[in-house]
C-alpha cells in the first residue's frame, strides 16, 4: 500500500476470500481488520468500509483498483520475500480444516514455534502454553510428546482443542511464501498458519 500524499509504503501479508455470494473480497492480513473491496466488474475493485459498505467521500474520492495490462511487482528491487522457514518461526493459526480461525477480543493468538536446536515446539493454544517435540525429515514432519498448561478459559477452547489435535495429527508440511500448510498421513489439510515475525 502506498500513501502518494505521504510518500510512504507498507507490506502486508495474509490470506483472501470471496464473501456476499462473490460479490466481495476480503483480505485478511496481518495489520488491523480485515481490508473488503466491491467486485464491481471484471478489471475493477472498489475499496469498502470496515463493515463492508461504500465508503461516502465528500471530496468525491476514487477508491477503484483497475487491472493492469501486465503484472507488476510492488516489491522494490532487492526486498523479495521468499519463503519463511518452518524452523525458529512463530506460526499463528489462522485455520482449522476447512473453518477460518477467529478470536475473542482479550484471547490471545494460538500458534507454535519448532526451536532447530532443541528439536521441541513450543507455543500457546488461545489458553493454555504448549510444549513437545517433533521430527523433521524432508516435507515430513510428527509431533509427540504434547502437553500444555491446565487453565480453563472463558473462550476459545473448543479451538485450542482442536489446535492440539491437529498437531498431534500432523504429517507432512509444506510452506508458500509465508504460509504453512498442515496435512495428515492421508494428505487431508489440518491446518494453517501465517509467519509472525517478531522483532
Amino acid at each position: 500500500m502506498t500513501y502518494q500524499e505521504r510518500s510512504t509504503r507498507s507490506y502486508d501479508h495474509g490470506s483472501w476470500e470471496l464473501a456476499n455470494q462473490g460479490k466481495t473480497l476480503v483480505l485478511h492480513g496481518q495489520r488491523g481488520a480485515p481490508q473488503k473491496f466491491d467486485v464491481h466488474d471484471a478489471d475493477t475493485l472498489r475499496k469498502l468500509d470496515v463493515s463492508g459498505h461504500k465508503i461516502q467521500s465528500r471530496l468525491n474520492l476514487n477508491y477503484d483498483l483497475k487491472r493492469a495490462p501486465t503484472f507488476i511487482s510492488i516489491v522494490p528491487p532487492g526486498q523479495e520475500i521468499g519463503n519463511a522457514p518452518l524452523e525458529n518461526t512463530r506460526w499463528k493459526l489462522i485455520r482449522l480444516g476447512d473453518k477460518r480461525v477467529t478470536m475473542a477480543s482479550k484471547q490471545r493468538e494460538p500458534y507454535f514455534v519448532l526451536n532447530s536446536e532443541t528439536k521441541r515446539v513450543t507455543g500457546l493454544g488461545g489458553c493454555n502454553r504448549l510444549m513437545g517435540s517433533y521430527k523433521l525429515n524432508g516435507d515430513q514432519l510428527s509431533i509427540s510428546h504434547l502437553a500444555g498448561t491446565m487453565m480453563a478459559c472463558i473462550e476459545g477452547m473448543d479451538t485450542e482443542r482442536e489446535f492440539l489435535k491437529s498437531l498431534i495429527e500432523v504429517a507432512k508440511w509444506k510452506i508458500t511464501g509465508q504460509h504453512l500448510e498442515l496435512s495428515d498421513a492421508n494428505g487431508k489439510e489440518v491446518a494453517q498458519f501465517v509467519a509472525r515475525h517478531t522483532k
